[in-house]
């Protein structure tokens, strides 16, 4: 009889301001989708996975639209 072992994911924070995370819990783990409301955009990705205990990103979070990332800016002009 063989005996599997599978680490739990822990629950990312289910708020996301100015947007909505929508969750599925699978056999292997957990699938989060994130959208922003309106007049807002995403910094990050729109969709993170976790299976055996490992996620494959972390929770974006909303910005308005138009508003610059120093970082983002930095990285691609200067």
């Amino acid at each position: 009889m063989a005996c599997f072992s599978f680490l739990a994911c822990v629950p990312l924070d289910s708020q996301l301001t100015d947007g909505v995370v929508h969750r599925n819990d699978t056999e292997g783990g957990i699938d989060y989708t994130f959208e922003c409301n309106r007049g807002f955009v995403m910094n990050g990705s729109n969709h993170v996975k976790c299976e055996d205990g490992v996620y494959n990103g972390s929770a974006p979070n909303c910005l308005p639209k138009g508003e610059l990332i120093p970082d983002l800016f930095y990285r691609h002009y200067v």
